[in-house]
């Protein structure tokens, strides 16, 4: 079955259809890889290093999110 077809069928469904399969279909996206990308764990570790070792200093959530 084609993905057109699969989203002609699933718009034919009731509200509680159409809501379930969204809703299966978000948590899919939300999965993690099963292997992270080795340069994004890299920058993350890089970066947790600097702030452990005082290199870099953390902004309060409250700052950074009062800009908004």
């Amino acid at each position: 079955m084609q993905t057109q077809e699969i989203i002609a069928e699933a718009c034919k469904l009731d509200w509680s259809g159409r809501y379930e399969v969204a809703q299966i279909m978000l948590e899919s996206l939300a999965q993690p890889d099963d292997v992270p990308d080795p340069r994004w764990v890299a920058l993350l570790d890089s970066r947790l290093e600097a702030y452990r070792s005082g290199l870099v200093v953390g902004i309060p959530a409250a700052e950074v999110l009062g800009h908004f």
